[in-house]
């Protein structure tokens, strides 16, 4: 998985392009549930089988999970890591 670059600005971006599409979607909940039915759909593009497909699913929930607990205002300090190199990077499928 390449780099990722998040902004502020672009998460607005897209949420009001959705709200544009349906303005239920100014609920965070129908917001996240576009989000996820999006992901879902690309993800069932991508070659590969179900089994594949499915393990990418986990891999990017626990991504999801990582982001959610060490960004924003209700974030959870992460733990120190012994090594900063593992501490920092780019997240990649597979990775545990």
């Amino acid at each position: 998985m390449s780099e990722i670059s998040l902004s502020p600005k672009l998460i607005e971006d897209v949420h009001q392009l959705l709200k544009s599409h349906d303005s239920e979607s100014n609920n965070p909940l129908v917001f996240v549930q576009y989000l996820s039915a999006i992901m879902g759909i690309v993800i069932n593009e991508m070659p590969g089988d179900k089994a594949v497909k499915d393990e990418f699913v986990e891999e990017v929930f626990a991504f999801v999970q990582h982001v959610m607990n060490t960004q924003g205002p209700n974030s959870q300090a992460p733990a120190p890591a012994g090594n900063p190199e593992e501490a920092f990077g780019v997240w990649k499928p597979g990775d545990d």
